[in-house]
């Protein structure tokens, strides 16, 4: 059963203080989180911080190599994770 409140939650995140405070209420309410829940709150982050002006986009002109990448700019916790 899905809870769509946490997804509802999730969505209105906009802070690295508040994905973490989310993150550690899921870890006190479910255990460990897999891998894609993970996943899911680091493209959260990422969105959040593209929305505030705190990352932008960046692909590489490479087609061998279809990744993409974020780089921050100003940002206090730059190269800190999260």
């Amino acid at each position: 059963m899905c809870d769509w409140g946490l997804y509802r939650r999730l969505s209105a995140l906009s802070t690295k203080v508040e994905l973490e405070g989310f993150a550690a209420e899921l870890i006190d309410r479910f255990g460990k989180l897999p891998r894609e829940v993970n996943t899911l709150l680091l493209v959260v982050r990422i969105k959040a911080d593209v929305q505030n002006g705190r990352a932008s986009p960046s692909w590489t002109a490479d087609p061998k190599e279809r990744r993409s990448s974020f780089t921050t700019t100003n940002s206090p916790n730059r190269g800190r994770g999260w």
